[in-house]
């Protein structure tokens, strides 16, 4: 008994002491879990931290179209207005009371123009008339002042979005204050009615959410808050595991902890999924506003802000273009929310639920697809502008595109390039520029237009056949001793060349005519007179009016140039008769004009200066021969379908019928087009029943608007016998040869002046 009393009373000490020793374990264990989990939210807030106080976003570059530029005697119609206003989603209503909204009558649009930040600096929401008299603005003015306005702009058109990352992740960046007020309200209520008051974890509604779903079998309900959905979308994988839900937790009250719930708001909105376009997924609401609705998040609806907020449940499953029926009632249920909680009264909800989704056909990101037209703007930023840009996000690049004009080129390909191709198998390209800044605006790479394959109108040199010829013409009306009534002799000519071969060029018709003015030479496209003329001038001097032109390619230093053996791309030729348009004056022919960063700072501008190049009056006179080539010559198909419209252009045709070629402009567009095969086979066109056909359908679109020839002041109109000798001036500007002071008899002068009122318009 003793020995037994003896071991019970050593054992009581022994067993307080290894519960000391566990309890001193499991405090230093505990201790150690605290200290790991402190280390591993430090880790955490630093992942934190560094998004938020970094680039939270990486942002794609946002490429714009040009701004549309209002003015008294710019080139515009009424309905073209309309239609630009139409692509950038203008609402038409009585009387515009909000930006994005416009009125039209037969004479006047009345215009309430969003605020845009332009490279030159915001300019605000305003309300403007625009006045037309036919294909011309008459006067613009401000609606509500009355004032009338120097120039006013209409915000470009978002085109593309060029992202940087490879995380197939697309977004335009909204602020908070920027997003309508019913946007966040309506997301809170209906994903988050707490977001206010939880520190980021909502511990009733995980418990809620377990016990629904307990009940279910599977998952119904969510417990996640918005700060939550928003840790697993920056920082997370899409994992179902208790690890994924332990870090989101953790944190969402980090987030919480360290940023006001605005900030965390914003950051939602423009983070969150809202659909799939093609392999880029949209991001936040001001992107998701653009694929669905075509317009800026401001301006969202309430019906299309229930649309939006709906389907953040389920964006593939209420998809509003494959699943139109679930999208309506996922986004009437998400308006009798807004309806039940005070956000919109009865008569809007009304409505709402009987507005049609007003979802846009496209599936782009965007609803303009130019893939010729952005390889351009791709090779520009590469090679100019991407030092510039290397650090900046989402920089905003500012380009010459025309929306109607590349609409009104597609439509041309599109309605008549099958019939002019019959079944051959002919390819084509375009490139349509602005006459007044040099920036190309429309362009087709292909007869597949949106297909982002070989840009023909880049990259394809082929010979430019009769395009070359007014170079020569330029080249002689640059000297005095020339004028279009200058006589040509059009008599056969042989050419021998140093190695004995033989050149003999014929005219297309294979006649001669003896002797034939220098204008009817041009606008009749005659080969002979054109290199008799151009071996009196000499082929240095040629070569030189080519690059004076603009072209800067290999030019064959032969007699054979004038007659277009150069091979030279849409592009270059182009950039030639660009030139021409602009009365001799050269500016580059680009396609980006400004590049911004994302809050405006002029981050690289092209220079637009325009420099003389060749002589005002040869250019001039160049000009007026080519107006002959569409009234009278080889390009009358198209110039008799536009009575009254003094346009300027030149056919091209190669060997064996090979290319066929147009070139020429008008008050507003310099156009090229090309025809040919790929393989370089036989078209059996010319450059009058191909290429000359595929811009007279273009003008069918896009409705020409006349020349204003303003003949330099040394330019007088003037008599000529049939042999080129001068007869006398007709006091009037405009026509034929620099004045040399002679006293000659006085003439009559009637028989010019049908010509000099539809040169002038009187």
């Amino acid at each position: 008994m003793t020995k037994k009393k003896t071991t019970a009373k050593k054992s009581a000490p022994a067993k307080a002491s290894r519960r000391k020793r566990i309890l001193m374990w499991t405090l230093k264990i505990g201790l150690a879990l605290l200290a790991a989990l402190a280390l591993y939210c430090v880790y955490l807030d630093g992942q934190v931290r560094s998004r938020f106080e970094g680039q939270t976003f990486q942002l794609p570059a946002q490429i714009y179209s040009r701004p549309l530029a209002l003015y008294a005697g710019a080139p515009l119609s009424r309905d073209q207005l309309i239609e630009e206003l139409r692509l950038l989603k203008y609402r038409k209503v009585a009387n515009p009371d909000q930006p994005g909204e416009f009125s039209a009558s037969d004479t006047k649009v009345e215009v309430f123009r969003r605020t845009f930040l332009f490279p030159e600096g915001q300019e605000p929401a305003r309300r403007l008339m625009v006045v037309f008299d036919g294909d011309r603005v008459d006067e613009v003015y401000d609606s509500q002042s009355q004032q009338p306005l120097a120039v006013e702009r209409v915000e470009p058109l978002l085109v593309e979005l060029l992202s940087q990352s490879t995380d197939e992740e697309e977004r335009i960046f909204v602020p908070l204050e920027e997003m309508p007020p019913l946007l966040p309200k309506t997301l809170i209520q209906v994903e988050d009615r707490k977001f206010y008051e939880h520190y980021g974890v909502s511990p009733l509604s995980i418990a809620r959410a377990f016990w629904v779903n307990m009940k279910a079998g599977h998952t119904v309900q969510g417990g996640s808050t918005l700060t939550q959905q928003l840790a697993k979308n920056f920082f997370l994988t899409r994992e179902k595991s208790l690890v994924r839900k332990f870090n989101e937790a953790l944190m969402a009250l980090i987030i919480d902890l360290r940023y006001d719930k605005d900030r965390i708001l914003e950051a939602y909105l423009n983070e969150i999924f809202l659909g799939q376009a093609s392999a880029q997924a949209v991001h936040g609401m001001g992107l998701a506003s653009r694929f669905y609705f075509g317009r800026p998040a401001s301006e969202l609806t309430p019906d299309q802000v229930a649309l939006l907020v709906g389907i953040i449940k389920g964006p593939s499953y209420y998809d509003p273009r494959r699943h139109p029926d679930r999208a309506r009632k996922r986004r009437d249920l998400v308006l009798k929310v807004m309806l039940e909680d005070n956000l919109i009264d009865s008569n809007t909800y009304q409505r709402s639920v009987m507005a049609p989704l007003g979802v846009s056909k496209e599936r782009n990101l965007l609803s303009a697809t130019v893939p010729a037209y952005m390889q351009a703007v791709r090779r520009e930023l590469a090679g100019i502008v991407q030092p510039f840009i290397e650090d900046e996000q989402g920089v905003r690049v500012f380009t010459g595109l025309e929306p109607l004009a590349q609409k009104a080129l597609e439509k041309a390909i599109d309605s008549s390039f099958a019939n002019i191709a019959g079944n051959k198998p002919l390819e084509m390209a375009a490139v349509v520029s602005d006459p007044r800044t040099g920036l190309a605006k429309a362009m087709a790479g292909g007869k597949t237009v949106d297909f982002a394959g070989f840009n023909r109108a880049l990259d394809a040199k082929r010979q430019i056949g009769s395009l070359a010829k007014p170079a020569v013409y330029l080249t002689a009306l640059s000297e005095p001793e020339f004028n279009l009534a200058t006589p040509l002799d059009d008599q056969p000519v042989t050419l021998r060349s140093q190695n004995g071969d033989v050149w003999e060029p014929k005219n297309y018709d294979r006649q001669f005519r003896g002797k034939v003015a220098l204008v009817d030479a041009l606008s009749h496209s005659l080969n002979v007179p054109t290199v008799n003329l151009g071996m009196k001038l000499g082929v240095p001097a040629v070569l030189d009016t080519f690059r004076a032109l603009g072209v800067h390619g290999d030019l064959p230093p032969y007699p054979s140039v004038f007659l277009g053996t150069a091979a030279l791309s849409p592009w270059q030729v182009n950039q030639m008769y660009l030139t021409l348009a602009k009365g001799g004056a050269q500016v580059p022919l680009a396609a980006v004009s400004e590049v911004t960063s994302g809050n405006g700072k002029l981050l690289w501008k092209r220079s637009d200066k325009a420099v003389q190049t060749v002589s005002k009056e040869g250019a001039f006179l160049t000009d007026y021969a080519l107006t002959e080539v569409m009234n009278q010559g080889t390009g009358r198909f198209v110039g008799r379908r536009f009575p009254g419209k003094l346009l300027a252009g030149k056919t091209g045709t190669t060997d064996d019928l090979r290319d066929s070629w147009f070139s020429g402009f008008d008050a507003r567009d310099v156009a090229t087009f090309w025809v040919g095969q790929d393989d370089n086979g036989a078209t059996n066109l010319t450059g009058a029943t191909g290429a000359l056909r595929l811009y007279g359908r273009y003008l069918d679109y896009r409705r020409p608007i006349s020349l204003r020839l303003r003949p330099p002041s040394d330019v007088v109109d003037a008599l000529f016998d049939e042999e080129g000798n001068y007869l006398g001036d007709c006091n009037r500007t405009g026509r034929l040869l620099p004045a040399d002071g002679r006293n000659l008899p006085e003439v009559k002068c009637d028989r010019l002046r049908g010509f000099l009122d539809r040169l002038f318009g009187n």
